[in-house]
């Protein structure tokens, strides 16, 4: 078997066609949680963006946030235009809040990857209260 490299450029180019599925979590959270429009959102690990556009449905600014320079850069393809929207480069534990405390935030298949306590006291500093 060849050993190759992870690609994370061929990752962010497959995941910018995946299914668009998020739409009915956002519309899941309005119907139980809360149905108000929340200033600023950050999506932690947004990949290719797709959690960013869901977000994007209950936040009027929405910051994607990637290790992966690739991934920032396919997301930034595809929404970097819309208003509304930034993608950043940045470990999930250094994420900065360039607008303002962030209001809501979501990490879908993130939390297994980061380190634990510094990435919790960087929230407790990013996040609104």
């Amino acid at each position: 078997m060849e050993n190759k490299d992870f690609d994370d450029k061929r990752i962010a180019q497959g995941y910018k066609n995946r299914p668009f599925l998020h739409k009915q979590v956002m519309e899941r959270f309005r119907k139980d949680v809360t149905d108000i429009t929340f200033s600023n959102g950050l999506d932690i690990g947004c990949g290719a963006g797709l959690s960013s556009r869901a977000l994007k449905q209950i936040c009027r600014r929405v910051t994607g946030a990637d290790i992966s320079p690739n991934m920032v850069e396919t997301a930034r393809e595809l929404y970097g235009n819309e208003p509304g929207y930034e993608f950043i480069v940045s470990k999930a534990e250094e994420i900065p809040a360039p607008h303002g405390k962030y209001d809501i935030a979501t990490a879908a298949g993130v939390i297994q990857w980061v380190d634990r306590e510094p990435f919790l006291q960087n929230l407790q500093k990013i996040m609104c209260r």
